[in-house]
């Protein structure tokens, strides 16, 4: 018997969340990981404030809070290599749930956790910093985070697809990954900054069209459609979830004919 796809991502993601409480307490994450984050962007921001204004700071901010997002939705970029070494990946393939749906399930919780620091950054540092929040623009900042947490997270799956076959990747490819963002999806330095070639590989990575949506809100690029580029962010993020599972299916079901599956 195969269970339902949506029932196994559900008790992937609960396993998952199971897992991260056993290892942090909500003090331990507000109190440590994301005051971690707040000053990050921080740093980010005063560097816009003794460089260039106001105008950059706020640049900065808007920028550097959606980069922390990316940087924690692909930090499950080891998960599914992970897996095979603890021994797990080889009990999974052989149960009646389907392990692509559960190693792309399983890190949900870092999803959530994403979306959950990026908007208490956000909060706090447009009050610290007195960043103005154009109505009725502020009230769709929130689906505008979620868009992009997803997005990340699905690009982590793709990574993790990656490295389950290149493990040389493993210790390099999430700090990469989120460089990658920071660098060319216009976190600190408008798209436009980067030769054309540069300019479409920025439109297929995750927080490019988000991070449009958001500034667009916030008045700081008033030409951009939020909801075009929150629908362009959705797209890109399926596109990679939809590479991962097919690379993932592809390789583990080539380990499992050639008996290589327990063989980190």
């Amino acid at each position: 018997m195969t269970l339902a796809p949506w029932r196994v991502a559900r008790a992937a993601a609960v396993a998952g969340y199971q897992e991260f409480r056993s290892l942090f307490s909500l003090r331990a994450w507000l109190g440590g990981y994301v005051v971690r984050l707040l000053f990050q962007v921080i740093f980010f921001s005063m560097v816009g404030k003794y460089v260039g204004g106001p105008g950059l700071v706020q640049y900065l901010l808007v920028g550097n809070v959606l980069a922390i997002i990316a940087m924690q939705g692909v930090a499950h970029a080891q998960s599914a290599a992970a897996e095979r070494t603890s021994g797990f990946l080889l009990p999974l393939v052989g149960s009646p749930a389907d392990h692509v749906v559960t190693l792309l399930a399983r890190n949900a919780i870092r999803l959530v956790l994403s979306l959950a620091s990026g908007i208490i950054v956000l909060t706090v540092l447009v009050i610290a910093f007195g960043l103005p929040l154009p109505l009725p623009g502020v009230l769709f900042v929130p689906p505008v985070l979620l868009a992009v947490a997803i997005s990340c997270y699905c690009f982590g799956c793709f990574l993790a697809a990656l490295v389950y076959r290149f493990e040389g990747l493993r210790q390099v490819a999430s700090n990469a990954a989120y460089l990658t963002v920071a660098v060319f999806a216009g976190v600190n330095v408008p798209i436009s900054y980067w030769p054309r070639p540069l300019q479409v590989f920025s439109e297929i990575l995750p927080v490019t069209h988000g991070l449009r949506a958001l500034r667009a809100l916030l008045g700081q690029v008033p030409q951009a459609a939020p909801g075009g580029q929150v629908a362009w962010e959705l797209l890109v993020g399926t596109g990679w979830m939809l590479a991962a599972g097919v690379l993932l299916r592809w390789w583990i079901d080539a380990d499992r004919a050639s008996g290589r599956l327990d063989l980190a």
